[in-house]
């Protein structure tokens, strides 16, 4: 009849593989956690508390742009054609109410968590923008 070795008896190979095992699932998730807060960290301080919009012969840069509550983003006319912004929602009050020339610039003063689009009464088309506010 053959014996059996009792669980409390393993060898000390055995006890450094299970060791091993459990050290690296510990790293893993000690990785894990570490690469969520740098994330985390990243997205912040993309956040900014104001913003620039350019506004060229090929539309509006950056095209979407994220900020803070409470921030301004200002829009810079940089080409040589007029460009008036207007909120897709007339009812924001996000409207430069005249047309830039070349230079000018507007701003608005974003107090409301929200997705915020907007276009040029120019082209409307190919001139859209987002405003990303957190």
């Amino acid at each position: 009849m053959a014996t059996q070795t009792p669980l409390t008896s393993r060898t000390a190979a055995d006890s450094r593989f299970i060791t091993l095992i459990i050290a690296g699932v510990a790293l893993i998730g000690i990785l894990s956690v570490g690469a969520l807060l740098l994330s985390r960290q990243d997205k912040a301080s993309a956040l900014t508390t104001s913003g620039e919009v350019s506004i060229t012969a090929d539309g509006f840069s950056p095209a979407s742009i994220r900020v803070k509550e409470g921030s301004s983003v200002t829009w810079n006319n940089r080409g040589d054609d007029l460009h008036q912004i207007e909120a897709d929602n007339r009812n924001l009050g996000l409207d430069s109410e005249e047309p830039l020339e070349t230079g000018d610039a507007f701003s608005y003063k974003f107090t409301k968590v929200g997705t915020y689009t907007y276009h040029d009464t120019k082209d409307p088309a190919k001139f859209q923008g987002t405003v990303i506010v957190e």
